[in-house]
């Protein structure tokens, strides 16, 4: 019987990688596609490799991405053609595993969802609102306009997560849109 691999991801909290993990699990009467007998085991797969396709189209492919399935492994952001030390681009990135055994090639088709250069503008600006209360600087009042940001944020990735995934990319482009022109950043 087959395995039905599946994957999870998640962003470095710095936002340079991407965090990966099988998460297929061993087979039980509720998990018939995970690893072991009557299926293949995990000790059966003889490579692993996973072509990443970032938001602006371009394609990577990393090998050995499965190699221990208890662990995650990490996809630094140069793996995909960022520079060192700079965050993964917003987006919707696409991501295509493919694990190979003697008998069988399986694969498994994901897409995800990157908000971290968003959620980090409207954190350093509600930062900056807030020390400007303490000083004579006045923001203007966008601390109103920061919570509203926040609640987009949380809606695009909902949005995202339900399927919407045209929603999903307005809502980003109008939060970089409306990060680029937030007044309260030089306070």
């Amino acid at each position: 019987m087959p395995i039905t691999p599946k994957f999870a991801f998640k962003i470095s909290k710095e936002g340079t990688s991407i965090k990966c993990k099988d998460v297929t699990g061993p087979r039980s009467a509720s998990n018939t596609g995970g690893y072991g007998s009557p299926n293949e085991t995990f000790a059966d797969i003889v490579s692993s490799t996973v072509q990443i396709t970032t938001p602006a189209g371009l394609s990577y492919i990393i090998t050995g991405v499965a190699s221990d399935v208890y662990n995650e492994t990490t996809i630094q952001g140069t793996s995909l053609g960022f520079p060192a030390g700079t965050t993964l681009v917003d987006g919707v990135y696409q991501a295509e595993f493919v694990l190979v055994s003697a008998s069988t090639t399986y694969t498994y088709t994901t897409q995800f969802f990157v908000t971290h250069n968003v959620e980090c503008c409207f954190e350093k600006a509600q930062a900056e609102e807030v020390f400007s209360l303490t000083k004579s600087c006045s923001c203007g009042g966008e601390r109103s306009k920061i919570a509203d940001y926040f609640y987009i944020i949380w809606s695009a990735n909902k949005a995202f997560y339900c399927g919407k995934i045209e929603t999903a990319k307005a809502l980003l482009a109008y939060l970089q849109t409306a990060c680029q022109t937030l007044s309260c950043t030089n306070c």
